[in-house]
């Protein structure tokens, strides 16, 4: 991710980069993509911004995935960045 589109604050690669491994890891072959949008995607970014994501599955997921993404969000959400 980061080679492709750098993003100038190292700390949000790091979180886009777990962000990324964890959602696929847990969703496995359920998973299409994830897409960034907002400031970080339209180049207004800065460190007061929040990222806005969405990511993209195959099916409706079960309550087991979404229970597990909801976990690995709320683990996330406390890296210090």
């Amino acid at each position: 991710m980061e080679s492709n589109h750098p993003i100038p604050y190292p700390e949000v690669n790091v979180v886009l980069r777990e962000l990324l491994t964890s959602v696929q890891s847990i969703l496995g072959d359920h998973f299409i993509g994830m897409y960034l949008y907002g400031s970080l995607a339209s180049g207004d970014f800065d460190r007061e911004s929040d990222v806005d994501y969405v990511v993209v599955t195959e099916d409706v997921l079960s309550d087991a995935l979404f229970s597990a993404l909801q976990d690995m969000h709320m683990r996330i959400a406390t890296i210090d960045s």
